[in-house]
């Protein structure tokens, strides 16, 4: 890392293009997999799929741009909090997040049988998820210099150094 801020690379931009890189990544293997999956099921389960296995415009759209969104979002939290701190449950703390956003829409489905109302409730906890995401990491990007970035690198080795 250091030497990275060594050569002009800003800290911003090292947490960016970090996010940015295992994001891709993820969606370059997902996507594809996913349309597989879904044509074999098309295939094989012909009869039960097609009865109980509907999948809508709003399935596409929460696949292929609300989740990845989202989880851009958090990679991009749980990459802050490793840069400036030597806490790795902080970063974890951002992963448990998109479990208690995951969870909370799946709440919101119980005893709802209108699509619509399905989709509201899904759009306003993504809403709300989205909020506070771009909230975090602002206030994380308020503190992403160099200084702090070696800073606490330089914590964390002294700390294992002592162990």
């Amino acid at each position: 890392m250091e030497a990275k801020l060594s050569i002009g690379y800003s800290a911003r931009r090292i947490w960016f293009s970090k996010a940015l890189a295992v994001i891709t990544v993820a969606i370059a293997i997902c996507i594809p997999l996913t349309l597989i999956i879904y044509l074999l099921m098309k295939i094989y389960f012909l009869s039960s799929f097609a009865m109980y296995g509907q999948v809508t415009l709003f399935s596409w759209l929460q696949g292929f741009i609300l989740n990845p969104i989202l989880v851009f979002g958090v990679v991009l939290l749980a990459g802050g909090f490793q840069l400036l701190s030597d806490d790795v449950r902080l970063s974890s703390l951002a992963v448990m997040f998109l479990g208690f956003v995951n969870v909370g829409s799946m709440v919101s489905m119980k005893g709802n049988t209108a699509m619509v109302q399905v989709i509201r409730n899904y759009l306003i906890i993504y809403a709300i998820a989205f909020i506070v995401l771009l909230i975090l990491n602002l206030f994380i990007n308020k503190y992403m210099r160099a200084e702090n970035v070696v800073i606490s690198t330089l914590s964390f080795k002294r700390k294992k150094e002592q162990n």
